[in-house]
């Protein structure tokens, strides 16, 4: 039998959240010494009981989710919904990796930006 793990209990390097497993793959295997929780759809996150991770986590954000094989993608979601939600919660340590250049209306004074072709600024914030 499992029990509940305790709010804030269960600490990480990074809480990854990213629908290409490639990508969460690569950067890991960059970072071996780090502990990296991936998760690949936005509501696993939530649902997993996403409150056992202190609230400065640093958690990186995909800004778009798709699921399915390949090119036959199912769109689930924004990455800017779950970011809402996570800060709701009270997380204060977001970061979005986006496909497209980030731009100044998806800022959020919670939610820092990236591009995911910007390698340089992904490890200052994996760093940080």
């Amino acid at each position: 039998m499992d029990k509940k793990i305790k709010p804030g209990s269960k600490k990480v390097d990074i809480v990854w959240v990213e629908d290409e497993k490639w990508f969460i793959r690569d950067w890991k295997k960059q970072y071996p010494d780090l502990i990296i929780y991936e998760y690949y759809e936005p509501e696993s996150a939530l649902d997993d009981d996403i409150d056992q991770y202190p609230l400065d986590t640093k958690i990186f954000l995909d800004s778009t989710y798709y699921i399915g094989p390949y090119s036959n993608k199912v769109y689930v979601g924004e990455g800017t919904d779950l970011a809402k939600k996570l800060h709701a919660r009270g997380f204060t340590n977001l970061f979005m990796i986006m496909g497209d250049e980030p731009s100044g209306d998806l800022a959020f004074g919670y939610l820092k930006l990236i591009h995911k072709q910007d390698d340089k600024k992904i490890k200052e914030a994996i760093n940080s």
